[in-house]
Order: C-alpha cells, then structure tokens, then sequence
C-alpha cells in the first residue's frame, strides 16, 4: 500500500516544475498567426540573407555566415557575418526556457534573419520565406 503512494510521489517531484515552464499567457490573449509571426519577424529583421554557415576560425560555437544574396539591409554579397546559431523563425515561445538550438553545420545554406549587432542567426524555413515572397516583405532573388 505504501509503495504506490511511494511511487506516486516521486513522479510528482519529478514532472516538470513551474520554474521550468513558461508562464500561462494573459487572460483574453489569442496568440498570432503563423503569418502573423513571419511578418513581424520580417519587419524586425534589419538584414535577410541567402548564404552558407562556412568554418570560424575560432573553432568555438561561432558560425560564419558568408552572404551570398541579400533581400533585406545593407550587406553585400560576399560579405562575412560572425555569429551564433539561433532557433529557426518563428522563435518557439519560451525559446528562452529551453534548451540551446543546435549548431548549424558547415556548408549549410539557407535564408537567415539577423536584428541589429545581434549574433544570432536565426534561419528561416523555405515555406516561409515563399509567404515572404508571395506577401512582397522581400524580392526573389530570380527577379532581379
């Protein structure tokens, strides 16, 4: 008799905690919608960029980030952006209660967003930079 309630109590001790979860949202509060999300993001975002994660010379967990085309900012092709793989666009709610994203591997390209002197390199996914396209936040490259 006492080992289920034994056992019942260590599985409350070890279920998530409060302190690990994210805080419930505000009364009334209806969150946004994916595209919602993607359009803040791209107004956010002061570059959106085409390139490749090549090896930092650092060899710690900086990314370099060679920009091979531009949609948004003033980067130039070529350019080389130090930096920090971050979660990919849209950032999961309470990103900051979990654990870090993994790195992104050398010689993987793709379109990433990257706010101010901000290291991080958020990469977005190829539906939604077609949304970006599609809504006209950014130009196709194949327009140019």
């Amino acid at each position: 008799m006492k080992l289920p309630l034994c056992l019942a109590a260590i599985a409350a001790a070890a279920s998530a905690s409060p302190a690990f979860a994210c805080a419930p949202p505000p009364p009334g509060w209806v969150p946004p919608t994916h595209e919602q999300l993607i359009e803040r993001f791209t107004k956010q975002a002061d570059h959106i960029v085409y390139g490749i994660i090549a090896p930092s010379a650092a060899g710690d967990r900086k990314s370099m980030l060679k920009v091979l085309h531009v949609y948004k900012g003033g980067l130039r092709k070529g350019y080389t952006i130090e930096g920090t793989a971050s979660f990919d666009l849209p950032v999961p709610h309470c990103s900051g209660m979990m654990m870090p994203p993994d790195e992104k591997p050398v010689g993987t390209y793709g379109v990433f967003a990257l706010r101010g002197d901000s290291p991080e390199l958020n990469m977005i996914k190829p539906e939604d930079v077609q949304l970006m396209i599609r809504k006209g936040w950014i130009r196709s490259a194949q327009a140019l």
